[in-house]
């Protein structure tokens, strides 16, 4: 028998639940101002459902201010819809592609999505 895998995809977070259900996960406070976002993910396709999409993976980040309130221009649905398998993809937003000042945490939205990474700053 042999296994092998990636070196950067040996762990990954995923919501327990799955399906069409959207998990959290946010990090603690650290200043994210001036600094780009890069994400290391592999979502599911479509599923067969009545409803096309309902079951579709994808990820989304918003960035959160000091007090863990959503900043305008950066919140979830300013973010780009991720898809793919992508060890480093970097996040937009309609607010611009790096963390406004002001900037302390991140929360991301996961959606049948194998979540293995994430850096923030200039690779």
């Amino acid at each position: 028998c042999r296994a092998n895998w990636r070196f950067d995809r040996v762990h990954a977070l995923c919501a327990a639940a799955g399906g069409p259900l959207v998990g959290e996960a946010t990090t603690k406070k650290q200043d994210l101002a001036g600094k780009p976002l890069n994400v290391n993910i592999k979502t599911r396709p479509a599923k067969k459902a009545d409803t096309p999409g309902i079951d579709e993976g994808h990820l989304q980040v918003e960035l959160l201010d000091g007090e863990e309130k959503p900043i305008k221009g950066f919140t979830r649905e300013d973010c780009a819809t991720l898809k793919g398998d992508h060890t480093d993809l970097a996040v937009s937003w309609k607010g611009g592609d790096r963390a406004p000042a002001g900037a302390a945490q991140a929360r991301f939205y996961l959606k049948r999505t194998l979540f293995y990474g994430f850096e923030f700053g200039d690779a």
